[in-house]
Protein backbone atom coordinates (compact mmCIF):
# COMPACT_ATOMS: atom_id res chain seq x y z
CA UNK A 1 0.00 0.00 0.00
CA UNK A 2 2.71 2.63 0.78
CA UNK A 3 4.83 1.80 -2.48
CA UNK A 4 1.29 2.49 -4.58
CA UNK A 5 0.50 5.62 -2.83
CA UNK A 6 4.33 6.66 -4.00
CA UNK A 7 4.12 5.71 -6.85
CA UNK A 8 0.85 7.73 -7.27
CA UNK A 9 2.48 10.71 -5.50
CA UNK A 10 5.41 10.73 -8.00
CA UNK A 11 2.94 10.68 -11.23
CA UNK A 12 1.23 13.95 -9.86
CA UNK A 13 4.48 15.56 -9.71
CA UNK A 14 5.58 14.25 -13.29
CA UNK A 15 2.17 15.91 -14.70
CA UNK A 16 2.39 19.07 -12.32
CA UNK A 17 6.48 19.01 -14.24
CA UNK A 18 4.78 18.40 -17.86
CA UNK A 19 2.19 21.25 -17.30
CA UNK A 20 4.44 23.93 -16.74
CA UNK A 21 6.86 22.84 -19.26
CA UNK A 22 3.88 22.97 -21.35
CA UNK A 23 2.89 26.16 -20.31
CA UNK A 24 6.18 27.44 -21.05
CA UNK A 25 6.39 26.62 -24.74
CA UNK A 26 3.11 27.99 -25.55
CA UNK A 27 3.08 30.96 -23.39
CA UNK A 28 6.59 32.22 -24.42
CA UNK A 29 8.19 33.07 -27.66
CA UNK A 30 10.80 30.30 -29.09
CA UNK A 31 13.79 32.48 -29.13
CA UNK A 32 16.34 30.28 -31.49
CA UNK A 33 20.27 30.13 -30.07
CA UNK A 34 20.99 29.35 -33.70
CA UNK A 35 19.92 32.84 -35.15
CA UNK A 36 22.24 36.08 -34.81
CA UNK A 37 21.76 39.37 -36.01
CA UNK A 38 23.35 42.70 -35.69
CA UNK A 39 22.98 45.95 -36.69
CA UNK A 40 25.42 48.07 -38.96
CA UNK A 41 24.26 51.25 -36.69
CA UNK A 42 23.35 50.55 -32.95
CA UNK A 43 22.19 54.37 -32.57
CA UNK A 44 21.32 57.13 -34.52
CA UNK A 45 21.44 60.80 -34.39
CA UNK A 46 19.44 61.83 -36.99
CA UNK A 47 17.28 65.48 -37.69
CA UNK A 48 13.42 65.16 -36.74
CA UNK A 49 11.17 64.93 -40.22
CA UNK A 50 14.31 63.39 -42.30
CA UNK A 51 15.17 59.57 -42.78
CA UNK A 52 17.62 57.38 -41.37
CA UNK A 53 19.24 54.10 -43.14
CA UNK A 54 20.32 51.43 -41.09
CA UNK A 55 21.21 47.09 -42.29
CA UNK A 56 20.38 44.18 -40.13
CA UNK A 57 22.60 41.35 -40.89
CA UNK A 58 21.18 37.83 -39.97
CA UNK A 59 23.60 34.72 -39.39
CA UNK A 60 22.15 30.99 -39.19
CA UNK A 61 24.37 29.03 -37.53
CA UNK A 62 22.39 25.94 -38.07
CA UNK A 63 22.46 23.05 -40.04
CA UNK A 64 19.37 23.48 -42.14
CA UNK A 65 18.12 26.31 -44.13
CA UNK A 66 15.31 28.35 -42.26
CA UNK A 67 12.44 30.60 -43.44
CA UNK A 68 12.46 34.05 -41.72
CA UNK A 69 9.39 36.78 -41.45
CA UNK A 70 11.18 40.11 -40.73
CA UNK A 71 9.47 42.68 -38.59
CA UNK A 72 10.15 46.20 -37.76
CA UNK A 73 7.87 47.90 -34.44
CA UNK A 74 8.52 51.34 -34.95
CA UNK A 75 6.79 54.54 -32.28
CA UNK A 76 3.49 55.78 -33.88
CA UNK A 77 3.86 58.31 -36.30
CA UNK A 78 7.24 56.96 -37.56
CA UNK A 79 6.64 55.32 -40.83
CA UNK A 80 8.85 52.31 -42.57
CA UNK A 81 9.89 52.86 -45.87
CA UNK A 82 11.20 49.80 -47.21
CA UNK A 83 10.52 46.28 -50.04
CA UNK A 84 12.78 44.28 -48.37
CA UNK A 85 11.00 43.81 -45.40
CA UNK A 86 10.10 40.31 -46.59
CA UNK A 87 9.89 36.91 -46.23
CA UNK A 88 13.18 35.39 -46.83
CA UNK A 89 14.91 32.02 -46.56
CA UNK A 90 18.83 31.99 -45.18
CA UNK A 91 20.88 28.90 -45.91
CA UNK A 92 22.58 26.68 -44.00
CA UNK A 93 25.50 28.20 -41.79
CA UNK A 94 24.75 31.56 -43.94
CA UNK A 95 23.58 35.06 -43.81
CA UNK A 96 21.81 37.91 -45.36
CA UNK A 97 21.56 41.43 -45.03
CA UNK A 98 18.44 43.49 -44.70
CA UNK A 99 18.45 47.48 -45.30
CA UNK A 100 15.57 49.68 -44.42
CA UNK A 101 14.97 53.26 -44.48
CA UNK A 102 12.54 55.23 -41.98
CA UNK A 103 11.05 58.20 -41.73
CA UNK A 104 11.07 60.19 -38.56
CA UNK A 105 8.00 62.41 -37.75
CA UNK A 106 8.18 66.14 -37.44
CA UNK A 107 7.35 66.25 -34.07
CA UNK A 108 10.06 63.84 -32.63
CA UNK A 109 10.57 64.71 -29.22
CA UNK A 110 14.70 64.91 -28.68
CA UNK A 111 14.26 64.92 -24.63
CA UNK A 112 14.41 60.67 -25.09
CA UNK A 113 16.02 58.33 -27.23
CA UNK A 114 13.50 56.20 -29.37
CA UNK A 115 13.46 52.29 -29.73
CA UNK A 116 13.45 50.71 -33.42
CA UNK A 117 12.85 46.74 -32.42
CA UNK A 118 13.66 44.41 -35.35
CA UNK A 119 11.69 40.88 -34.99
CA UNK A 120 12.08 37.83 -36.94
CA UNK A 121 9.40 35.18 -37.27
CA UNK A 122 9.62 31.34 -38.10
CA UNK A 123 7.20 29.75 -40.75
CA UNK A 124 5.25 28.93 -38.04
CA UNK A 125 4.75 32.45 -36.85
CA UNK A 126 7.15 31.82 -33.75
CA UNK A 127 9.19 34.46 -32.46
CA UNK A 128 12.70 33.42 -33.28
CA UNK A 129 15.06 36.58 -32.50
CA UNK A 130 14.00 40.09 -31.27
CA UNK A 131 17.04 42.94 -31.39
CA UNK A 132 16.90 46.76 -31.01
CA UNK A 133 18.78 49.97 -31.80
CA UNK A 134 17.90 53.74 -31.06
CA UNK A 135 17.46 56.67 -32.91
CA UNK A 136 18.23 60.23 -30.73
CA UNK A 137 16.57 63.21 -32.46
CA UNK A 138 18.82 66.54 -32.72
CA UNK A 139 17.46 69.30 -30.64
CA UNK A 140 15.93 72.32 -32.64
CA UNK A 141 14.05 75.18 -30.86
CA UNK A 142 11.33 76.70 -32.49
CA UNK A 143 9.18 78.96 -29.79
CA UNK A 144 7.11 81.97 -29.80
CA UNK A 145 5.54 84.83 -28.29
CA UNK A 146 1.91 85.71 -29.50
CA UNK A 147 0.00 89.04 -28.08
CA UNK A 148 -2.37 91.00 -29.49
CA UNK A 149 -1.42 93.03 -32.91
CA UNK A 150 -4.05 96.17 -32.53
CA UNK A 151 -4.37 98.50 -29.88
CA UNK A 152 -6.05 97.88 -26.33
CA UNK A 153 -8.48 100.57 -25.79
CA UNK A 154 -9.57 102.04 -21.96
CA UNK A 155 -12.92 102.79 -22.89
CA UNK A 156 -14.83 105.85 -20.46
CA UNK A 157 -15.95 104.78 -17.45
CA UNK A 158 -13.37 101.56 -17.32
CA UNK A 159 -9.67 101.62 -15.82
CA UNK A 160 -9.11 97.44 -16.97
CA UNK A 161 -8.53 95.51 -20.15
CA UNK A 162 -8.36 91.58 -19.92
CA UNK A 163 -6.19 90.20 -22.60
CA UNK A 164 -3.97 86.78 -23.55
CA UNK A 165 -0.35 86.14 -24.29
CA UNK A 166 -0.17 82.60 -25.77
CA UNK A 167 3.46 80.86 -25.69
CA UNK A 168 3.72 78.01 -28.25
CA UNK A 169 6.38 75.09 -28.47
CA UNK A 170 6.50 74.52 -32.51
CA UNK A 171 10.45 72.43 -31.57
CA UNK A 172 10.98 68.96 -30.41
CA UNK A 173 12.24 69.81 -26.78
CA UNK A 174 11.24 71.20 -23.78
CA UNK A 175 12.29 74.74 -23.23
CA UNK A 176 12.63 77.27 -20.29
CA UNK A 177 11.24 80.61 -21.80
CA UNK A 178 12.26 83.76 -19.03
CA UNK A 179 9.96 86.42 -19.08
CA UNK A 180 10.79 89.72 -18.40
CA UNK A 181 7.17 91.68 -18.28
CA UNK A 182 7.19 95.65 -17.93
CA UNK A 183 4.43 97.36 -18.16
CA UNK A 184 4.63 101.54 -18.36
CA UNK A 185 4.78 103.68 -15.51
CA UNK A 186 0.45 104.45 -15.92
CA UNK A 187 -0.36 100.53 -15.54
CA UNK A 188 -0.60 98.20 -12.95
CA UNK A 189 -0.59 94.35 -14.47
CA UNK A 190 -1.12 91.34 -12.99
CA UNK A 191 -2.42 87.93 -14.14
CA UNK A 192 -6.22 87.59 -14.42
CA UNK A 193 -5.98 86.18 -11.02
CA UNK A 194 -4.39 88.77 -9.58
CA UNK A 195 -1.20 86.80 -8.91
CA UNK A 196 2.15 88.02 -9.73
CA UNK A 197 3.47 87.51 -13.43
CA UNK A 198 6.23 84.57 -13.94
CA UNK A 199 9.35 85.07 -14.62
CA UNK A 200 10.17 81.75 -16.66
CA UNK A 201 7.76 79.15 -18.13
CA UNK A 202 8.55 75.66 -18.80
CA UNK A 203 6.44 73.99 -22.19
CA UNK A 204 7.39 70.66 -23.30
CA UNK A 205 6.94 70.50 -27.59
CA UNK A 206 4.33 70.67 -29.41
CA UNK A 207 2.49 72.39 -26.45
CA UNK A 208 1.72 76.17 -26.13
CA UNK A 209 0.12 78.26 -22.82
CA UNK A 210 -1.84 80.90 -22.41
CA UNK A 211 -1.38 83.32 -19.57
CA UNK A 212 -4.34 85.91 -19.40
CA UNK A 213 -3.06 89.27 -18.21
CA UNK A 214 -5.23 92.16 -16.09
CA UNK A 215 -4.07 95.47 -17.24
CA UNK A 216 -5.11 98.87 -15.04
CA UNK A 217 -5.22 102.10 -15.73
CA UNK A 218 -3.61 103.41 -12.60
CA UNK A 219 -2.17 107.68 -13.73
CA UNK A 220 -4.20 109.91 -11.39
CA UNK A 221 -4.28 113.11 -13.82
CA UNK A 222 -7.55 113.22 -15.69
CA UNK A 223 -6.71 113.05 -19.33
CA UNK A 224 -8.84 112.88 -22.76
CA UNK A 225 -6.53 111.10 -24.35
CA UNK A 226 -3.57 108.69 -23.11
CA UNK A 227 -1.08 106.14 -24.32
CA UNK A 228 1.24 103.40 -22.47
CA UNK A 229 3.17 100.68 -23.54
CA UNK A 230 3.40 96.85 -22.26
CA UNK A 231 6.88 95.36 -23.03
CA UNK A 232 7.51 92.07 -23.28
CA UNK A 233 11.33 90.53 -22.95
CA UNK A 234 11.29 86.71 -23.58
CA UNK A 235 14.43 84.68 -24.05
CA UNK A 236 16.48 81.13 -23.83
CA UNK A 237 20.30 80.70 -23.93
CA UNK A 238 19.44 80.85 -27.88
CA UNK A 239 16.43 82.59 -28.98
CA UNK A 240 15.45 86.34 -28.27
CA UNK A 241 11.89 87.47 -28.84
CA UNK A 242 10.97 91.39 -27.88
CA UNK A 243 6.72 91.76 -28.42
CA UNK A 244 4.55 95.32 -27.73
CA UNK A 245 1.47 96.00 -26.08
CA UNK A 246 -0.20 99.38 -26.85
CA UNK A 247 -2.99 100.99 -24.32
CA UNK A 248 -5.13 103.54 -25.57
CA UNK A 249 -7.21 105.41 -22.78
CA UNK A 250 -10.18 107.60 -23.61
CA UNK A 251 -12.13 109.97 -21.10
CA UNK A 252 -15.72 110.14 -23.54
CA UNK A 253 -16.49 108.82 -27.16
CA UNK A 254 -16.28 110.96 -29.69
CA UNK A 255 -17.03 110.72 -33.69
CA UNK A 256 -14.67 112.80 -35.26
CA UNK A 257 -16.06 114.60 -38.19
CA UNK A 258 -15.86 114.01 -41.80
CA UNK A 259 -15.99 116.18 -44.59
CA UNK A 260 -17.20 114.65 -48.15
CA UNK A 261 -15.55 116.94 -50.47
CA UNK A 262 -17.44 115.26 -53.81
CA UNK A 263 -20.85 117.49 -52.41
CA UNK A 264 -21.67 119.89 -55.08
CA UNK A 265 -22.26 122.57 -52.49
CA UNK A 266 -20.77 122.33 -48.85
CA UNK A 267 -20.45 124.53 -45.87
CA UNK A 268 -17.42 124.13 -43.34
CA UNK A 269 -17.36 126.15 -39.69
CA UNK A 270 -14.88 125.85 -37.08
CA UNK A 271 -12.64 127.31 -35.25
CA UNK A 272 -8.71 128.03 -35.36
CA UNK A 273 -5.75 128.88 -32.75
CA UNK A 274 -2.49 129.95 -33.06
CA UNK A 275 0.52 129.49 -30.85
CA UNK A 276 1.62 131.91 -28.45
CA UNK A 277 -2.01 132.89 -28.90
CA UNK A 278 -4.79 132.75 -26.79
CA UNK A 279 -7.47 133.99 -28.85
CA UNK A 280 -10.06 131.63 -31.02
CA UNK A 281 -10.99 132.62 -34.29
CA UNK A 282 -14.15 131.15 -35.95
CA UNK A 283 -14.21 130.66 -39.52
CA UNK A 284 -16.53 130.01 -42.49
CA UNK A 285 -15.47 127.46 -45.86
CA UNK A 286 -18.11 127.86 -48.56
CA UNK A 287 -17.43 125.60 -51.86
CA UNK A 288 -19.25 124.14 -54.92
CA UNK A 289 -20.22 124.25 -58.16
CA UNK A 290 -23.36 124.74 -60.30
CA UNK A 291 -23.99 123.55 -63.94
CA UNK A 292 -26.67 125.61 -65.85
CA UNK A 293 -26.60 123.93 -69.50
CA UNK A 294 -24.26 121.22 -71.10
CA UNK A 295 -22.27 124.02 -71.77
CA UNK A 296 -22.68 126.53 -69.09
CA UNK A 297 -21.07 125.94 -65.11
CA UNK A 298 -20.49 128.03 -62.41
CA UNK A 299 -17.39 127.43 -59.49
CA UNK A 300 -17.12 129.06 -56.23
CA UNK A 301 -14.84 128.84 -53.24
CA UNK A 302 -14.63 131.65 -50.53
CA UNK A 303 -12.91 131.44 -47.37
CA UNK A 304 -13.31 134.14 -44.43
CA UNK A 305 -11.14 133.94 -41.25
CA UNK A 306 -12.86 136.63 -39.05
CA UNK A 307 -15.99 136.08 -38.37
CA UNK A 308 -15.50 138.60 -34.83
CA UNK A 309 -14.55 140.94 -37.53
CA UNK A 310 -11.46 142.32 -35.12
CA UNK A 311 -9.74 142.75 -38.55
CA UNK A 312 -11.05 144.15 -42.28
CA UNK A 313 -13.27 141.15 -44.37
CA UNK A 314 -10.59 141.47 -47.16
CA UNK A 315 -7.51 140.93 -45.13
CA UNK A 316 -9.41 137.58 -43.71
CA UNK A 317 -11.05 136.67 -47.19
CA UNK A 318 -9.98 134.26 -49.25
CA UNK A 319 -12.24 133.65 -52.73
CA UNK A 320 -11.87 132.55 -56.30
CA UNK A 321 -15.17 132.34 -58.60
CA UNK A 322 -15.00 130.75 -62.07
CA UNK A 323 -17.69 131.10 -64.94
CA UNK A 324 -17.25 128.81 -67.77
CA UNK A 325 -19.08 128.72 -71.34
CA UNK A 326 -17.88 126.63 -73.90
CA UNK A 327 -14.03 127.20 -74.03
CA UNK A 328 -14.84 130.56 -72.57
CA UNK A 329 -13.55 131.33 -68.74
CA UNK A 330 -13.99 134.28 -66.54
CA UNK A 331 -13.08 134.19 -62.94
CA UNK A 332 -12.61 136.73 -60.06
CA UNK A 333 -10.71 135.89 -56.87
CA UNK A 334 -7.85 136.69 -54.32
CA UNK A 335 -5.30 134.40 -52.58
CA UNK A 336 -2.39 134.65 -50.58
CA UNK A 337 1.39 134.11 -51.28
CA UNK A 338 5.01 134.70 -50.17
CA UNK A 339 4.73 138.40 -51.74
CA UNK A 340 1.59 139.63 -50.22
CA UNK A 341 -1.94 139.13 -51.51
CA UNK A 342 -2.81 139.16 -55.01
CA UNK A 343 -5.91 139.44 -57.19
CA UNK A 344 -6.47 137.63 -61.01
Amino acid sequence: MANYKTIERNSQIYVVVLLVLLGLVFSKPLISQNIRARFLKESINQEAGSLIFNVAKVYNKDNKKIKIKPVLLVPEGWAVFNSAIAEKVIEANDSIALSFRIKIPQNATSDNSHKIVFQLFSNENKLILQKAFRVQTIPFHDWDVIVPNERLYFFPGNDRITFEMKILNNGNTIDTIRLDIKPGNKIQLTTFNDLDLPSAIIIKPGTDTIIKMLAKYSFQEDRIFDLSKIQIHASTNIIMIYRAVILEKYSDNYTPFEIDHNLPHQVEFGFRTFNNNQEVLPFIKTSGIATFSNEDSFKYNFTYYDLTQTENVIGNSYYNFLYTHKELNIGLGAFSSMMGRNLY
